[in-house]
């Protein structure tokens, strides 16, 4: 009887932070909780044991999220793979000044409204460096082809076409 009260307990506080989440999704207009929610951290950790709980699911071993919760997450557009949601946000950024600009070399602005996206731009070229090394690295050959596919550059400061004329 311990057991099932514990149990009722533990599913109680799933609900209700589960309830929480579909408030910061009715405030925010996404569920990307940050790792770092101060408003939340309870809810932050919540969303992190989740992601990790659906990891432990997908390998075949013992999980606390069921069949029910998974669903339950997936009908409200939970992210799964946050490092994957945050890396095609960016990418969709770079995609869109690619476009606009017609080159991916992107300034940071006098009121570095690009710092963002500048910073992660850098974070992709260190990365691709690590990844020609050898070195363990969040690149991967999938990515070198979406970023290559429009037009970036690995190293800017080499850049012989660079259009300085672009910039201010």
């Amino acid at each position: 009887k311990k057991a099932s009260r514990s149990r009722q307990f533990k599913d109680d506080v799933w609900k209700g932070r589960f309830r929480e989440l579909l408030r910061f999704r009715e405030q925010t207009g996404h569920v990307m909780v940050p790792h770092s929610y101060p408003p939340s951290q309870k809810l932050a950790q919540w969303v992190k044991r989740q992601r990790y709980q659906h990891q432990l699911k997908q390998a075949g071993r013992h999980s606390t999220l069921s069949d029910e919760r998974e669903e339950m997450l997936n009908s409200v557009g939970f992210i799964w793979d946050s490092h994957r949601a945050v890396w095609s946000y960016h990418f969709q950024k770079l995609e869109a000044f690619a476009l606009a600009h017609g080159h991916c070399c992107v300034p940071l602005g006098e009121n570095k409204e690009n710092a963002g996206l500048v910073t992660w731009c850098k974070h992709q070229r260190r990365q691709y460096k690590r990844y020609q090394a050898n070195i363990p690295s969040t690149m991967t050959a999938e990515r070198i082809r979406c970023l290559e596919g429009i037009g970036f550059n690995w190293d800017p400061r080499n850049l012989s076409q660079r259009k300085n004329a672009t910039f201010k």
